[in-house]
Order: C-alpha cells, then sequence, then structure tokens
C-alpha cells in the first residue's frame, strides 16, 4: 500500500479532509481514494436523509410553501440517488462490493444491524430501484408513487460509514470526517430544523 500526502482540504460536507492518496488491493483491483470516496458518499446520503426527515412533524410538512415543499422532494430524491449508488447499482463505482474485502461477512453483518432477511433486503433494494426509475431518473406512466423506506437506507448507509470508519487500514483516506454515522446524521437534522425554524412564519 502506497500512501502520498498532499495538503488537506475542505470538502462539499463542510469538514476537512486529507486529500491522499491511497492504494488498497481487493482482489485483483487497486483504486485510489475509493474508500474515502465511498465513504463520504454514505455522508452525502444520510446528510439528505436527515434534511427530509427534517421536513415532516406529525404526518405533514413543517412548511407547506413551494421552495420547502421543492426542498424536501430533493432531498428525498439525492439520497434516494445516493443511496443506489452504494447499495443496489452493482456497476456502481462506488458499491459496496468494491471496498469491502468479505462479501458474506458483510452482508451478514448488514442484515443483523437492520434486523432483515435476505429476501427482506433484496425487497428493499427493489423498491428503492424502482422509485429511482420509474420516478426520479425517468417519469414512467406510473399512477402510484410508493416512497422508499428512509430508515432502512438510513441505517445501511451508517453501517457501511462505520464499517468503514472503524477499519484501521481504511481510516487513512478520511481525514477528519465525521467520528460516526449516528452523529453526522445528528448534526445534519439539528441543522435542518434550524432553518425550518427560522424560516417557519
Amino acid at each position: 500500500m502506497g500512501v502520498r500526502d498532499p495538503p488537506s482540504q475542505t470538502d462539499a460536507l463542510g469538514f476537512r479532509l486529507q486529500a491522499c492518496t491511497v492504494y488498497i488491493r481487493l482482489g485483483h483491483m487497486e483504486h485510489p481514494e475509493r474508500v474515502r470516496r465511498v465513504a463520504l458518499l454514505c455522508c452525502h446520503c444520510l446528510r439528505n436523509i436527515a434534511f427530509y426527515r427534517a421536513g415532516w412533524q406529525h404526518g405533514a410538512l413543517r412548511i407547506s410553501r413551494q421552495f420547502w415543499i421543492g426542498a424536501n422532494a430533493n432531498a428525498l430524491d439525492v439520497a434516494v440517488l445516493d443511496w443506489c449508488k452504494l447499495f443496489a447499482d452493482r456497476k456502481s463505482k462506488h458499491h459496496w462490493r468494491r471496498v469491502v474485502a468479505d462479501h458474506s461477512a458483510f452482508l451478514k453483518d448488514l442484515y443483523a444491524a437492520l434486523q432483515v432477511t435476505d429476501k427482506e433486503y433484496r425487497a428493499v433494494v427493489r423498491s428503492v430501484l424502482r422509485y429511482r426509475n420509474k420516478f426520479v431518473a425517468h417519469l414512467d406512466e406510473e399512477r402510484v408513487m410508493n416512497i422508499p423506506r428512509m430508515r432502512l437506507l438510513r441505517k445501511s448507509s451508517a453501517f457501511l460509514y462505520n464499517r468503514l470508519r472503524s477499519d484501521a487500514v481504511q481510516q487513512l483516506p478520511l481525514g477528519d470526517a465525521p467520528a460516526t454515522a449516528a452523529h453526522h446524521y445528528a448534526f445534519m437534522y439539528r441543522q435542518a430544523i434550524q432553518e425550518h425554524d427560522s424560516h417557519a412564519k
């Protein structure tokens, strides 16, 4: 494994990251910074889920003006797109299989964390892909839109992030990214609540 450390920089999420180049061999593949990119994509997904969830209270939108309706819907759609890159699209450059060596062990632990069976997990993936394909990437003639179960998307993204963050080898490209997924999600949720409260009137 080779490491080259240029100066640190700030990424789009607002926290400083060490812009190092790390080569980690997984199977027959060498890839620079892929672990860092997958971890950041987890953070992006969690951020947008937090923004989406913060927009709702007691089954209704906190603010019903058009800007906030659109912002809430966009947060949902971007979260779905990010999650699909991580879990649903096997051809994605950022799919979890590209940064996890032991696929069987990862899936076993993921199912346990989500409290789902393999069949139930696959059903979740299909439902998210259907929403993405029918209503986000395209607009087909479907009359009913079923929004994915965001709790499972949040928990799976958090699980992947924490797994990467805790790996002693793969900590190298993550710099000072959030210590845990829960900390990052809570911070983003609080920030979104503050924005809603300040614009509620």
